[in-house]
C-alpha cells in the first residue's frame, strides 16, 4: 500500500474538479476521499436542473467508496477552497466523526478542519438506539 499526502489528495480533488458538470452554479467541485486502507475516491460535482437531483463530489465519492466495501476513512481533500455542505458532512458523519478534511484556495492556502469541527453537536450512529 502507497501513502499519499496531503498535496496528492488535493490535487487529485483539483483534477476531479475539471470534470464536474457545474452548468448552472460554475463553481467547479471535486473531493478525493482516503480511506483507512489507503484507497482513494474520487469524485466531480453533477449539477441538475432540478437542484434536488444534483450530486455533490463528495457525497458522490463516499458512495463510490461503500460500494467498495469502505467504511473507515482518513482524510477528505475538497477543490476549490470549499469545504462540504452540511448534508455532505452529515452523510460522512455517519462513518467519522474525527475525519480531516483538507482544502486548498487558488494561491494555494490549505485549511483543515475536523468534521467534528464543521458539524458540531452531530447526530450519529450512537443516537439511534439499536
Amino acid at each position: 500500500m502507497t501513502t499519499i499526502d496531503k498535496n496528492q489528495l488535493l490535487d487529485a480533488a483539483q483534477r476531479a474538479a475539471k470534470n464536474s458538470y457545474v452548468d448552472y452554479s460554475h463553481e467547479p467541485k471535486g473531493a478525493a476521499l482516503l480511506a483507512d486502507n489507503g484507497k482513494v475516491y474520487v469524485a466531480a460535482c453533477v449539477e441538475n436542473a432540478a437542484w434536488g437531483a444534483a450530486i455533490c463530489a463528495e457525497a458522490s465519492a463516499l458512495a463510490a467508496a461503500v460500494a467498495d466495501g469502505q467504511r473507515k476513512f482518513k482524510m477528505l481533500a475538497v477543490a476549490n477552497g470549499r469545504f462540504p455542505c452540511g448534508t455532505c458532512l452529515q452523510s460522512l458523519r455517519e462513518f467519522e466523526l474525527k475525519l480531516e478534511i483538507i482544502t486548498r484556495t487558488a494561491d494555494g492556502t490549505v485549511t483543515a478542519r475536523t468534521l467534528e469541527q464543521l458539524l458540531p453537536n452531530s447526530f450519529g450512529p450512537s443516537h439511534v438506539p439499536h
